[in-house]
């Protein structure tokens, strides 16, 4: 397994940000100069991008020979390949991406406020009695870390939002973590939480054993792909 984290605040020259277009497909362009707002646009190009540079490197491939497919759900995959999969996650100004030879879910969540609504609603009730157990001051801590395993097994599952978030709960024993699902036949995947930036939540799902390192990725390294 690799994880890779990208900060979308690192600077480039602007012929350097018109050049990264040229690495997607036209549709993904298109799809790009839609949004608003250019962090939103940074964070599509540059994860779709990073994603093909990693895949490029990994399987000794041209970026013109990298196609993408999803599922019914929506989740992507590789097409023509089943020895690699990936994901890809964004929040605020990190873009975080994982490669393993299975499959895998990866989420990062920026933490604001704890809603304590939302973890009423969608939490299991374990999960929620961990959450109201744990002192006040940690609270936001622990429901982003909490949303973060959740939506990276969703995501793992490749199921969308088709799948209740309460369907299955975490199980914390200190720094440990491990899932309960309903499924007792099911080989249930590692999980494991990071910590990268002290204002986000990060973890990773997959039957692959979770590396315990995140490589930090420059954004020039991206730039100067191919030259």
């Amino acid at each position: 397994m690799e994880l890779y984290i990208l900060n979308i605040e690192d600077e480039i020259e602007a012929a350097e940000y018109q050049r990264l277009f040229d690495f997607v497909t036209p549709e993904k362009k298109e799809r790009i100069k839609r949004f608003h707002y250019d962090n939103d646009k940074k964070r599509s190009l540059y994860g779709n991008v990073l994603t093909r540079y990693l895949i490029s490197r990994r399987l000794h491939i041209d970026n013109k020979d990298i196609v993408f497919e999803a599922n019914a759900y929506g989740k992507p995959y590789l097409a023509g390949n089943k020895e690699l999969y990936f994901n890809l996650s964004h929040s605020g100004k990190w873009i975080f991406c994982g490669l393993a030879e299975k499959e895998i879910g990866v989420d990062i969540e920026r933490r604001g406020n704890c809603k304590e609504d939302l973890a009423k609603r969608f939490f299991s009730k374990e999960e929620y009695k961990y959450l109201m157990d744990t002192p006040e001051e940690k609270w936001r801590q622990v429901f982003y870390d909490i949303w973060s395993l959740k939506e990276s097994y969703i995501k793992y599952k490749g199921l969308g939002l088709s799948m209740p978030l309460n369907s299955f709960a975490f199980h914390f024993e200190g720094e440990s973590v491990s899932l309960h699902t309903e499924d007792e036949e099911q080989e249930l995947p590692f999980v494991k939480r990071y910590t990268f930036d002290p204002e986000y939540s990060m973890a990773v799902c997959s039957t692959e054993p979770p590396t315990n390192y995140i490589i930090r990725m420059p954004l020039q390294i991206l730039a100067n792909w191919g030259k």
